[in-house]
């Protein structure tokens, strides 16, 4: 019974981590909408820098 209580332990911590991380997405994509609307017409974008924070083997 102990690894059922870790389970829903660790159910519980991933059910809150996709929450938040569903809300900074949501916030991110209001950003984002908010400077598009910013834009004037006709403008290019800048490329995308390229992240370095993680990088695969």
């Amino acid at each position: 019974m102990a690894r059922a209580g870790e389970l829903r332990d660790q159910i519980d911590h991933l059910t809150a981590a996709r929450a938040e991380t569903e809300a900074r997405l949501a916030d991110l994509a209001t950003t984002r909408k908010v400077i598009a609307e910013r834009v004037p017409p006709g403008t290019k974008p800048d490329p995308p820098e390229a992240n370095t924070a993680y990088r695969s083997s």
